[in-house]
């Protein structure tokens, strides 16, 4: 049988924090190019399996995952109420707004039941030119640990982390990105 969304997440968590480990492990002096390369490889073939991970949950979810859509997901697994916020040159969508114009909150998750808790928010037409910003707002009173992934309307991916202390930040900015022409750039 498949893992369970809970045992993915889990999966998910603990590899984040092997790589972690391994950032951490790693000499503060220059490394043989050799060894920069096979470690690059290695962090590349974990991201791809993240990627993997959070499309299946999606999936699960029962979200429509289409190539080439614009996308960002926020995945947790603690139990607290995080909201995925995007704010775009047409407005910002989040659970209060679901809806702006060809943005769409999927999925709206309270952080109640069983984990994997995720929220997404995706594009399926073309993208007007301006700035955009995703946020991580921390509606509960938990300290989770979160993982986001924006899947660009090229095929390329990118994937963050981090998390969010009681009490003291209630809105993190995950990424932010400005899309010109249909040319998207990270800033």
């Amino acid at each position: 049988a498949p893992p369970s969304l809970y045992e993915t997440a889990l999966q998910a968590q603990n590899n984040l924090a092997k790589m972690a480990a391994q950032v951490q492990a790693a000499p503060a002096k220059p490394v043989a190019k050799n060894w920069m390369e096979k470690a690059t490889t290695v962090v590349a073939a974990q991201k791809k399996e993240q990627e993997g991970n959070i499309i299946q949950i999606l999936k699960d979810k029962g979200v429509v995952v289409k190539e080439g859509d614009f996308r960002v997901a926020l995945l947790w697994s603690a139990r607290t109420d995080l909201d995925l916020w995007l704010e775009t040159p047409k407005g910002r969508v989040s659970p209060g707004v679901p809806r702006v114009a060809t943005f769409k909150l999927d999925i709206d998750d309270r952080g109640s039941g069983k984990a994997p808790f995720l929220e997404n928010i995706t594009c399926n037409a073309e993208m007007p030119n301006g700035r955009y910003k995703a946020i991580c707002h921390n509606c509960g009173s938990g300290e989770p640990f979160w993982q986001a992934m924006a899947f660009l309307p090229n095929g390329n991916s990118k994937y963050f982390t981090g998390s969010m202390q009681k009490g003291k930040v209630k809105e993190e900015v995950l990424f932010e990105f400005e899309m010109q022409d249909g040319k998207l750039t990270l800033k």
